[in-house]
């Protein structure tokens, strides 16, 4: 056996020996090779990265750029990282596209990444709906979103819209980022709307006159006037064959304002809507046959209401009561009471007023000075009074007729009249029957006035009118 085992290592030791005197040779193309000190060395390839545009590439996590590198074969990660707005567009590995995360490497080999600008968001919008606007020559309805390419230069023109004025006009820019563009215009056409017209209005400007709802349309500002057409003095127009319908004021709808005017003047500087306000009133009234006290009888006689002289709608229902009582309540009326001879009579009223705009609309009693060729009254006015009797002593009628005369019945007498304060204080009296004590009446006339009354009014005769309710009884004294 120690033979055999001593045969065995010299045999070892003779092929060591041989592979020391004679070691393998290289080949071409091999993947192995000896390095000096018989270390094998590992094989290596040129990887060269280019970047275009702007961002970054790393490989194996080591950032690279523009440069050539010795790897060893392989597989080796990939990261290519664009910079704020821009993106990846393309990666190319000897001059094809590759995968953007990782590549095997067996040769030379060259790498390219290709990043491009992120394209633009152009929005175009308008606050006017309906808007258009032409961009590049192509028209787009507004709001539009454009996605262009960086640096795009792009030209938005307003398109016109009737009524309005384009404050932008036309608009170049560079598109270097996202970006929003707001086209403003400016109305400069306007239209004012009436409506529920039942009253005929004439519109001064035009001179045309409407019995139905209407338009007005202007430019920038516009002074609307507008009148009653074909009217009577109360500003009323034939409804039916009972009624007529009354113009009694506007409302502007823009700022929620009744404007309680017959003859509307306005300055309007943008759209606006005006509704018509009417009130009715019947096309004629009965006049009343109403009793006089005269001592322990009655005298009948007219209490006749003054439609067709008042300046707004009369509008009161009225009733003889019994007893020497005549009674009436509602809104604007007047009367005439056709009064028997009479030296002194004594009237009671009891007045309730209407209250509007702030304070009280005011019942007046006076008694007729003439009646042609000028017509004048005298009276005095009040608010709500309780049961109050006037005593009116017909030589304050003598006292301004005279006057009248005197002065040829020109209207300059009246600054005569207000001299007469005295004997006003002296023939028209009042007293307070509630609360028992002698009031002070203010003088008020009407006229003198070339407006005629009806033929019938005669000088003696009394007038009444107000707002509210009333209680009236009329006694001759003598």
């Amino acid at each position: 056996m120690g033979w055999r085992l001593a045969a065995l290592v010299a045999a070892v030791l003779a092929v060591l020996a041989v592979l020391l005197v004679f070691p393998p040779s290289r080949q071409s193309g091999g993947q192995h090779g000896l390095q000096g000190g018989g270390v094998e060395a590992p094989r290596q390839v040129l990887v060269s990265a280019t970047v275009l545009g702007q961002g970054s590439l790393a490989l194996n996590g080591t950032p690279v750029s523009n440069s050539t590198l010795l790897l060893r074969p392989g597989v080796v990660s990939l990261e290519a990282r664009p910079a704020s707005g821009w993106r990846l567009k393309q990666l190319l590995v000897n001059g094809s596209p590759g995968v953007a995360d990782w590549l095997r490497i067996r040769g030379n080999t060259s790498i390219a990444v290709v990043f491009e600008h992120v394209p633009v968001k152009v929005v175009v919008y308008s606050d006017l709906e309906g808007a258009r606007a032409v961009v590049n020559g192509s028209s787009v309805a507004l709001p539009a979103e454009l996605e262009v390419p960086w640096g795009s230069v792009l030209v938005v023109e307003q398109a016109p819209v009737e009524g309005y004025e384009a404050l932008n006009g036309t608009v170049t820019l560079r598109a270097l980022g996202d970006v929003e563009v707001r086209l403003a215009y400016r109305k400069v056409r306007f239209v004012a709307r009436f409506l529920n017209v039942l009253v005929p209005v004439k519109v001064n400007a035009t001179g045309r006159v409407y019995a139905g709802n209407f338009t007005l349309a202007f430019n920038r500002s516009h002074t609307v006037a507008v009148e009653p057409y074909g009217v009577d003095d109360a500003g009323c127009a034939p409804f039916n064959q009972t009624h007529k319908v009354c113009l009694h004021g506007w409302l502007r709808r823009s700022t929620n304002e009744t404007l309680r005017v017959r003859y509307l003047y306005v300055n309007l500087t943008g759209d606006e809507v005006f509704d018509q306000l009417q009130v009715y009133t019947k096309a004629s009234y009965d006049a009343a046959v109403i009793e006089v006290l005269v001592g322990n009888t009655t005298v009948k006689t007219i209490a006749w209401p003054a439609a067709s002289l008042m300046v707004v709608p009369f509008r009161a229902e009225y009733e003889y009561v019994g007893n020497g009582w005549f009674h009436v309540k509602g809104d604007d009326w007047g009367f005439y009471i056709k009064m028997p001879p009479w030296r002194r009579i004594r009237v009671y009223v009891n007045y309730t007023a209407v209250q509007r705009g702030g304070g009280e609309i005011v019942g007046r009693i006076a008694v007729v000075v003439c009646n042609g060729p000028v017509y004048l009254d005298i009276g005095t006015a009040y608010g709500s009074i309780p049961l109050t009797a006037f005593t009116i002593d017909r030589r304050i009628v003598e006292v301004y007729d005279a006057a009248l005369k005197q002065y040829n019945y020109d209207r300059r007498a009246m600054d005569v009249f207000f001299g007469y304060e005295r004997e006003f204080q002296k023939y028209f009296l009042c007293y307070n029957l509630v609360e028992n004590y002698q009031c002070s009446p203010g003088k008020t006339m009407a006229g003198p006035s070339t407006k005629i009354r009806p033929s019938w009014v005669s000088q003696g005769d009394l007038e009444f009118d107000g707002s509210g309710e009333a209680w009236i009884k009329i006694e001759i004294l003598e």
